[in-house]
């Protein structure tokens, strides 16, 4: 009786090892994020590196979930130059996130048309500490959509738009930035 009692406790143990290891690896392979984000920048960091010795520097910034897909800004510090990022994860069963895409670039701001539960949203996301921006406007196929900007050194803010909506990025000749007074001070905000 003790024997089949040790021999079950022993395969218990094993296979509680074996599914660490297979969690620790999936961990690391796949760009999997904590719930509590812990290690979202060190899984950023080796999803930007790909497997190269490469040098990156990362600074998350503020992040939106829509639906089961969580969005952050990141500015990326590569080769001496800021790049402005965004980091696209996919929320799993167990509350933990994988690393989909990283898209970055330069200029001060990122902004494009995504899917993320069968809705469409507008992102707009950008550097604000010398701009004082407190509101942007922007038109998709015709139509107009505002977004409150949060004060920050940077943000990231959405809108819902119109499903049927064909467009992947605003028309940058509409995008228009305002100040907390309501002024226009599109003229005054660079877009690099």
């Amino acid at each position: 009786m003790k024997k089949g009692l040790l021999k079950a406790v022993a395969a218990v143990v094993v296979l509680m090892g074996i599914l660490q290891c297979v969690e620790w690896i999936d961990t690391r392979l796949n760009y999997i994020v904590l719930e509590d984000h812990s290690n979202l920048e060190e899984c950023a960091v080796r999803f930007l590196q790909n497997g190269e010795p490469v040098q990156v520097t990362l600074k998350l910034h503020s992040c939106v979930d829509l639906g089961d897909e969580r969005f952050v800004l990141i500015d990326y510090l590569v080769g001496g130059e800021h790049q402005l990022g965004r980091i696209r994860m996919e929320r799993g069963p167990n509350g933990r996130y994988k690393i989909n895409s990283i898209g970055y670039g330069g200029g001060n701001f990122r902004e494009g048309v995504v899917e993320s539960g069968g809705e469409k949203y507008y992102l707009f996301g950008g550097r604000n500490t010398y701009f004082g921006i407190a509101e942007v406007k922007t038109v998709l196929d015709g139509r107009e959509y505002t977004m409150k900007v949060p004060e920050g050194e940077c943000f990231l803010v959405y809108t819902e738009i119109d499903p049927l909506t064909e467009a992947r990025h605003s028309d940058s000749e509409k995008l228009r930035f305002y100040n907390g007074s309501g002024e226009d001070i599109t003229t005054q905000v660079p877009w690099n």
